[in-house]
């Protein structure tokens, strides 16, 4: 290999690298709404939940809301440090497990929704 092309491949690596080291992280906000008799199980599970989260590798936030106005309205307000962190979470066994049971008790499909800062 040459010189200027292992140079050229020094340089590459580097700016990933640097363009890792600084890229935004992922901001996601979702909007779970449960069956009106599903309400207290949902909580109860979406907090369990959430703790799982907040332990995650990627995780940099995690917060769940529920509405005052309309109970069974949750919504997460989620940090993670990026595309792959998320779909680690996504993928994890804690919501793979929860999944089947969680998709039971929604009134309707999750809102989710990715945000970056302005």
């Amino acid at each position: 290999m040459s010189h200027r092309l292992a140079r050229l491949l020094v340089l590459a690596a580097t700016l990933a690298a640097a363009t890792a080291a600084t890229a935004e992280p992922l901001h996601v906000i979702a909007t779970i709404i449960a069956k009106s008799s599903r309400a207290d199980v949902l909580r109860t599970d979406l907090i369990k939940l959430a703790a799982a989260a907040r332990a995650e590798d990627g995780n940099l936030g995690y917060v769940l809301y529920e509405d005052r106005a309309k109970a069974g309205r949750f919504y997460t307000d989620e940090i993670w440090r990026d595309e792959a962190a998320l779909d680690a979470h996504l993928g994890s066994p804690a919501m793979k497990a929860a999944t089947p049971a969680l998709s039971k008790m929604l009134a309707k499909a999750p809102v989710i929704s990715r945000l970056r800062g302005l």
